[in-house]
């Protein structure tokens, strides 16, 4: 570099330019370099991990295979759980695949045990927890957006990716339902779950889920009037580019018009449109204008917005197709991008709609097609004749083999159990609009980041039922997929008539229409009954009550509802506003105000103790915003709130001693949750049995309650009470007829607010009629009784209905849910052992004394433990193994004992486990004690005969000595 330096100031200036030229020159090589670069790495450039976020990225075509790991039924039946790839020492592995790839979403309806995941060969876990918080909203990366449980079964779509192995274990998984979706593509490259990288990907979703509010201003605007049978041109676009968002305004705003409006789409100068959908379908509100918001499609009142990237090359033309009578208007605003890579690496955005009015063995297809593409999203339209129909499965062939094969319908939208929680709506999946007891459903799930990529040939469909015998039900589907060009011609889709959804009428529903109204407040001519065909969604009974809101002036009239039975019952009502509202509503001297959102929502009044007969109900409206607005009432419902099965309500029954409050829900027991969504209750928010439940508040300790109840039968009768338990509530006894039953019980909890059903044992017999239950405070502190549980014995005693004397851990209350074996009472008892030595003890009556068989209905699980039965610390019979396969009911014989009269102590205590079971838990379901009369007979009539014989050899010896004397 020493000729490069200046000798003398003169040359100075000319060294500086002769060095500036030399760098300008070498960072254009650099950037030309690194364009070419760019380019190349474009054309074999593939989304792997955190990148398949970017929204951007949708439309690049993949090599990738798309596979899923399931609990589908090998035999392809209905028993879609509980089957893993193998099952060892209790550890099941779920997912066992080689090569180099990413996991992308991982689904459970009931996740137990805990999870382990292994990659490339680690040998420890890079991730290991319990498999119910796997699904939890905690710290990066398990947050909202990709993690929850909405629907009733739990989602992450948290990337995981592997070079070389991926491996999934669950340790202890009973009966579980799952899917694993996951890509193996050739030449992944291995991305650390680094944080930054998660954050830009939460970044581009919550970005691009607000478009376009937070977008620039539209880059093409239209307006068009359509006329009834023609088609009309929103824009054409030359050039190269893609479309990312477009937001359509559409008047009038009738459901009938959605559905006549086929919204179309042709890349690059075809003839044949690569979209041809009805609106209605397209935006998933088939039913009506429902508002959501999810990664690609978002309705609001005011706009409907589809953002699914849309690449052309040459020219992109979208029109509308007017298939109604009536002329409608179409607002179009869209936004447009740069090709983010060489365009030949995109495919282009295909839509088609297919409807089917379903047969007995025949499938219902959502897409089939050739070339090379990968499916993106699927809206699902199902108004089906019962449940079942959501037993399909999903099936998905890729280039002649089965890839994916599903649990259930609703499964593959991220819910589970029939849609437990309702309506939900989340940026991959959801079900915005829940109608006629579920049968009327629209589901939508978008396929990112788990897109199905296909080389040549695709079939998608889904089963109705089981095996396909829910024949007469109607399905709709859009599917969605990019795919290269040419395409084979799309089928047109039906006539309007058989687009538009069937009418329906609510079950239970007390139609607004038909209901008796009076105005106190206001215009009565502003009340008046519509049909909805003037509507932007469907009304039951095709009716509702229109009421019009002049500006800040109130509404208020009042009507009668009928009260079935005297109950505890949720007051819901569906309506259409289109403005937000407020409401007052009043029930005796109830008050409640609420804000009811614009559009068309189901919304809970208020809950409420209501008496059979007739209900006023005093409803006072007035618009939120001072503007005038309207609104339709569809139909109100009275609910009752679900009970504990087989339980007497305590706020029910007669107190005969003692005081107790009443206690409404809302007031000092609000609702509670449970510590997990799966265990026990299956749902996410419990509420109290009936919806209420009595407060004991005793001056002093011995102070008692009394409790009428009615005995049906003559016999002993099982006793277990429902508490709610808090930090300030006390301990109680309880006695039926004046006996003790069971021992101490506690109505105290570490947490704010907590459920217990505690189990009492058995009662005495008792004579049929009026006896009386008794609690007797402890401590002189409260407590809350929410129900009580009074069962006739029968064969035997329900274990979880038993009082416990003691336990190594807590044992847990494991109630049955779905297609699991019929527990007798519907539950067992399981003590989640973890070592040899552990046990519980019960309390267990003889009401005789003699020689007792001792028989037991066990669960049968895979992480069954090996036990020993003891009764008053002695071993009856042999040792017990409780392993198995798959959960099952265990019939067992113990062995005998001889009880006396009285109360004993029944204990099972592990001993070991078998060597292909993975724990040492025990689950109890039944006890039965059966007397031997005949050896109980024969021992008494030896004692009588001894008896006798003694009588007899005293008499003669009294005889005798008479005798001697004379």
């Amino acid at each position: 570099m020493r000729y490069l330096l200046p000798t003398d100031a003169s040359q100075r200036w000319q060294r500086m330019l002769y060095l500036a030229v030399v760098l300008i020159a070498w960072l254009t090589i650099q950037d030309t370099s690194h364009a070419n670069t760019q380019q190349l790495h474009g054309l074999n450039y593939e989304p792997v991990g955190w990148e398949a976020f970017d929204i951007l990225t949708a439309p690049i075509l993949r090599r990738a295979k798309a596979f899923q790991a399931s609990s589908s039924d090998p035999t392809g039946g209905n028993d879609d759980k509980g089957h893993f790839i193998s099952l060892r020492s209790n550890v099941a592995t779920l997912l066992d695949v080689k090569g180099s790839g990413c996991i992308y979403r991982i689904w459970s309806a009931n996740p137990m045990g805990e999870i382990r995941i292994y990659i490339d060969y680690e040998h420890q876990p890079m991730l290991k927890m319990p498999f119910v918080d796997f699904f939890k909203q905690r710290r990066m990366p398990f947050v909202s957006q990709l993690v929850g449980k909405e629907g009733g079964g739990g989602y992450c779509y948290v990337p995981i990716t592997f070079k070389k192995l991926a491996r999934i274990e669950v340790e202890n998984p009973s009966s579980l339902y799952y899917q694993i979706t996951y890509h193996i593509i050739p030449s992944a490259v291995h991305h650390e779950q680094q944080t930054m990288q998660c954050k830009r990907a939460l970044e581009r979703l919550t970005k691009w889920m607000q478009m376009p509010t937070q977008a620039k201003p539209p880059d093409i605007t239209s307006s068009v009037i359509i006329p009834p049978k023609a088609e009309k041109r929103l824009f054409e676009l030359r050039g190269e580019g893609m479309l990312t968002c477009i937001a359509l305004r559409i008047n009038p705003t009738k459901l009938k018009v959605l559905h006549s409006l086929r919204l179309r789409a042709y890349w690059d100068g075809e003839t044949n449109p690569s979209i041809d959908v009805p609106i209605a379908y397209m935006m998933c509100i088939p039913f009506g204008w429902v508002q959501f918001n999810s990664l690609f499609v978002d309705v609001r009142w005011e706009q409907l917005v589809f953002r699914l990237p849309m690449p052309f090359s040459r020219s992109a033309i979208l029109s509308v197709v007017n298939d109604g009578s009536e002329q409608a208007k179409v607002e179009c605003n869209a936004w447009r991008s740069n090709l983010p890579l060489d365009e030949r690496k995109l495919g282009r955005l295909h839509a088609w709609l297919n409807c089917s009015l379903t047969k007995q063995g025949i499938p219902h297809t959502i897409l089939r097609t050739n070339g090379r593409g990968h499916l993106v999203g699927i809206i699902l339209v199902i108004v089906g004749k019962s449940l079942e129909c959501y037993e399909g499965d999903l099936n998905i062939k890729v280039d002649g083999e089965t890839t994916i094969r599903g649990t259930g319908t609703e499964d593959e939208f991220n819910s589970g159990w029939y849609f437990i929680s309702g309506s939900y709506a989340t940026p991959f999946a959801g079900t915005p609009i829940l109608l006629g007891a579920k049968t009327r459903s629209a589901l939508y799930r978008w396929m990112l980041t788990d897109c199905i990529p296909f080389s040549k040939t695709i079939e998608a469909s889904i089963e109705h039922g089981p095996n396909n015998n829910c024949p007469g039900c109607l399905y709709r589907s859009v599917a969605f997929w990019y795919q290269t060009e040419p395409h084979a011609k799309l089928p047109s889709p039906p006539p309007l008539e058989e687009l538009i959804p069937p009418p329906f009428s609510e079950p239970d529903a007390q139609e607004a229409e038909d209901l008796q109204v009076s105005v106190k407040q206001g215009n009565a001519h502003t009340l008046k009954v519509v049909e909805d065909d003037s509507l932007p969604t469907q009304l039951s009974n095709g009716k509702g009550v229109r009421i019009i809101i002049n500006g800040t002036r109130k509404m208020q009239f009042a009507t009668m509802l009928k009260v079935p039975r005297n109950d505890t019952y949720d007051v819901f009502v569906r309506y259409f506003a289109t403005d937000d509202l407020c409401v007052e509503v009043s029930v005796d001297e109830v008050h409640k105000t609420l804000k009811l959102m614009r559009g068309v929502h189901t919304v809970n009044l208020l809950r409420r103790w209501l008496e059979e007969g007739e209900l006023k109900l005093n409803l006072c409206l007035w618009s939120d915003n001072g503007k005038e607005a309207n609104a339709v009432i569809d139909y109100f419902t009275l609910t009752p709130v679900e009970r504990a099965k087989g339980a007497l309500e305590a706020e029910e029954l007669k107190v005969v001693e003692g005081n107790a409050k009443v206690i409404f829900q809302g007031e000092k027991c609000s609702p509670y949750r449970l510590s997990s969504l799966w265990e026990g209750e299956w749902r996410e928010t419990v509420d109290l049995s009936g919806g209420r439940c009595i407060l004991f508040e005793p001056k002093k300790p011995m102070e008692r309650l009394s409790l009428e109840f009615d005995a049906n039968i003559d016999g002993s009768y099982e006793v277990a009470l429902g508490l709610l338990a808090k930090k300030h509530c006390g301990k109680a006894r309880v006695f039926v007829d004046g006996q003790a039953v069971g021992g101490t019980i506690n109505g105290y909890s570490d947490e704010e607010l907590a459920w217990h059903q505690i189990g009492l044992g058995v009662t005495k017999p008792l004579k049929a009629g009026k006896r009386r239950l008794t609690i007797e405070s402890v401590d002189g502190k409260p407590l809350f009784i929410d129900y009580i549980v009074l069962q006739p014995t029968l064969a035997g005693y329900q274990a979880e209905r038993m009082f416990i004397l003691s336990s190594s851990r807590q044992p847990k209350i494991r109630k049955r849910f779905g297609a699991e074996p019929p527990w007798r009472g519907g539950a067992y008892l399981k003590l989640d052992a973890k070592r040899a030595g552990e046990s519980m003890t019960f309390l267990l009556p003889s009401f005789k004394s003699g020689v007792y068989s001792i028989s037991m209905t066990i669960a049968g699980m895979p992480s069954g433990g090996m036990f020993e039965v003891l009764v008053d610390g002695k071993r009856v019979g042999e040792v017990v193994d409780s392993y198995s396969q798959t959960e099952k009911m265990m019939e067992v014989d113990i062995g005998y004992a001889k009880l006396r009269r009285g109360l004993h102590a029944l204990t099972l205590r592990t001993v070991g486990k078998n060597p292909a079971s993975g724990g040492y838990t025990v689950g109890c379901d039944e006890i039965k004690l059966q007397l031997q009369k005949t050896t109980f007979e024969l021992t008494h009539f030896v004692g009588a005969l001894m008896l006798l014989l003694a009588l007899a050899t005293l008499v003669v010896v009294i005889l005798r000595k008479q005798r001697s004397r004379t």
